[in-house]
């Protein structure tokens, strides 16, 4: 009887020491590939339409606001801006395929920029965008959810900025309405009534921007 529990005994332990030795002998994995944002997929390549807009081209332009010269783009529908703010949270927002700002990925430099408000939800706030450093802005208007994620349905949009800018820039803008009420035909009319006449030229919205950057070489970046 105390043979039999030995060679049990003996059995056990020889069967789990076992266990260790077979997973060890198993092949080691050489590559493990994730698919998301700014992780590149070697195994898959695809071609996609781009459109590139030159940041100098902005300036010319004289746009202090990236929005209203992506607003002017055939595929992309103004969002929240200076001038479409119905519901308004504070914000400007990119909508590709008029899909709505959430299904539209915001990039710069390849990073997916964050919510820009909490009354924004889930949309980037272009005011964060340094207009004065842009190189270019790159519109990628076919779906893109596959590689960057459900918030890229419309596509993507990204800010690639000047890193090797040395100096200063600076711009100011300001801008107004100006609203014409000189129809003499209609001021005789109301005047006739007795009633007080407004004034012939308004201006309203009063809007000024002041954008200052800099740039300098540090020493080991």
């Amino acid at each position: 009887m105390k043979i039999n529990k030995l060679t049990l005994l003996f059995g056990l332990v020889f069967s789990f020491a076992a266990i260790p030795f077979s997973a060890l002998a198993q092949d080691d994995v050489e590559e493990v590939v994730v698919t998301g944002t700014r992780i590149a997929d070697p195994n898959v390549t695809s071609s996609s339409q781009i459109t590139s807009i030159d940041g100098e081209e902005l300036l010319v332009r004289g746009i202090t606001r990236v929005e209203d010269y992506l607003n002017d783009l055939p595929q992309i529908s103004p969002g929240q801006s200076i001038t479409n703010s119905n519901g308004a949270s504070g914000t400007a927002t990119a909508n590709l395929r008029n899909l709505g700002c959430s299904r539209t990925l915001v990039l710069m430099n390849g990073r997916r920029m964050i919510s820009g408000t909490t009354g924004g939800g889930n949309c980037a706030d272009l005011n964060t965008v340094p207009t004065l450093l842009l190189d270019k802005v790159e519109v990628l208007t076919g779906g893109a959810s596959s590689v960057y994620g459900s918030d890229a349905v419309a596509g993507v949009v990204n800010f690639v900025l000047d890193d090797e800018f040395v100096g200063m820039k600076t711009s100011f803008f300001n801008g107004f309405y100006q609203h014409k009420n000189d129809n003499s035909s209609l001021r005789d009319l109301v005047a006739s009534y007795d009633y007080a006449l407004a004034p012939k030229d308004v201006t309203t919205g009063d809007t000024e921007k002041v954008s200052v950057a800099f740039g300098g070489e540090i020493d080991g970046g």
